[in-house]
């Protein structure tokens, strides 16, 4: 679900017909970005700008921290979950080293992101088997893009003593599908612990997919920020991601929205996304299309909101996000048209095909009693509140509301005054451009 939905329901009370719209209000980005955020090696401190008004010459700028991960140690540049790799990452001063761990048949966590190793990218005599039914010492006769498997220790030990005392560490603990949830918490426990004995633990991240795993890490210690991880997010995931305890909740850039993101910071979440690169076959040079790509798509995520991007070239996302532009919501008037006519039954639903309006971000829509609307109470978005808002619409009135372009297809009105109706028209939508 990449945004919250969008409600409106008509009743009659009285001689008064109100209509209650629970809106996701614009994200505010003059909002101050969480306390706690970890020190990082490179994070870019950057300006955003927004439309801070349904009218285009106001605006906001407001300066945040966005901190670059390099995803299994900076896959695109290096062999990846490779001591070489964080050895790089370590020189370049990234914000964060992401890896992928794994516990082994004999209780070591290793550092490796697939279950089975597999040729052409691994060789070795334990080809094609689960790495946790495998010892330490047999992994140690395997290898993956040319390079040994390392083990927490290894990369805690590498960080421990780097002059680099700045960059973090983001570690995930991974189970295999189907593991209990004591089994998932019993990993978690042990990377988790193993971070705290190497005296890393304010430097460190750490995450999960699977959230049984928050509890073990907090066992481990108390103080560790944990990550939720999660693929496309929900408003109900980040509530409980928060109530388990969650310092971030990392989830997939393809479903970045401003009004997600501020709805994070407002639970204290920090907004993060990973998948903004392809995890590439081989490490080297990209082209320019994918150099291209990647720095797109880094520069709708920050522009989004997202404070922590996970990625695989984290040289060249440090410079994209070191040069972002300047993003802003331009204004474009449209002929008033209604969604579909008003219907003079009890129960009447307006929808508009979102699809229909790929290139716009935003759209400033009125909701009126069509009978006796006579004037347009327009609302700025701070007066709706950072996120969830009942307004109240009665007869002769109408309010007029910025919502995203995909919360367009959420609403829905009924009414229970016969020859009322409620009609809801698009009055102008907004675009995104960043330059």
């Amino acid at each position: 679900m990449r945004t919250m939905p969008l409600r409106a329901v008509a009743t009659t009370v009285g001689s008064c017909l109100m209509a209650y719209v629970a809106v996701v209000g614009w994200a505010d980005t003059s909002s101050a970005a969480p306390a706690g955020v970890a020190p990082a090696g490179r994070s870019v401190r950057v300006a955003r700008s927004v439309a801070a008004t349904p009218t285009p010459a106001r605006h906001a700028t407001v300066s945040v921290t966005i901190t670059v991960s390099a995803h299994r140690g900076g896959a695109q540049e290096e062999p990846q979950n490779s001591l070489l790799a964080f050895q790089h990452a370590l020189d370049e001063n990234v914000g964060e080293v992401e890896a992928d761990t794994w516990i082994t048949a004999d209780d070591v966590a290793v550092v490796e992101h697939d279950a089975t190793l597999t040729a052409p990218r691994c060789s070795g005599p334990y080809l094609d088997q689960d790495i946790t039914t495998l010892t330490s010492t047999q992994l140690q006769e395997m290898q993956c893009d040319g390079q040994p498997i390392p083990t927490e220790d290894q990369l805690l030990d590498l960080m421990t003593h780097s002059s680099n005392t700045v960059t973090g560490l983001r570690l995930e603990s991974k189970t295999v599908p189907g593991a209990s949830d004591d089994a998932v918490a019993a990993a978690a426990y042990r990377v988790g612990k193993g971070v705290v004995d190497a005296g890393l633990a304010d430097r460190a991240i750490v995450q999960d997919f699977a959230w049984a795993g928050i509890a073990g890490f907090h066992r481990a210690s108390p103080d560790l920020r944990v990550s939720a991880l999660i693929d496309q997010p929900t408003t109900w995931a980040a509530q409980q991601a928060r109530q388990l305890g969650a310092y971030d909740l990392s989830y997939n850039a393809a479903y970045s929205t401003p009004y997600f993101n501020e709805y994070l910071r407002s639970l204290g979440l920090v907004p993060t996304v990973w998948g903004i690169d392809a995890v590439p076959t081989d490490p080297g040079a990209l082209s320019i299309a994918a150099q291209q790509a990647t720095t797109a798509a880094t520069h709708r995520a920050v522009s989004s909101g997202a404070q922590v991007v996970i990625v695989n070239s984290p040289e060249l996302v440090t410079e994209a996000v070191s040069h972002p532009g300047v993003c802003t919501l331009a204004w474009h008037d449209v002929a008033d048209r209604a969604l579909n006519p008003t219907s003079k039954f009890t129960y009447s639903a307006y929808y508009h095909e979102a699809a229909a309006l790929p290139t716009y971000e935003a759209a400033l829509v009125r909701i009126s009693e069509s009978a006796h609307a006579t004037e347009t109470a327009q609302l700025a978005p701070e007066n709706l509140g950072t996120h969830v808002t009942t307004l109240r619409l009665q007869r002769n009135r109408a309010v007029t509301v910025r919502v995203g372009i995909a919360q367009l297809n959420g609403i829905r009105v009924a009414t229970n005054y016969r020859y009322a109706g409620v009609t809801v028209t698009i009055m102008g939508l907004y675009r995104r451009s960043c330059t």
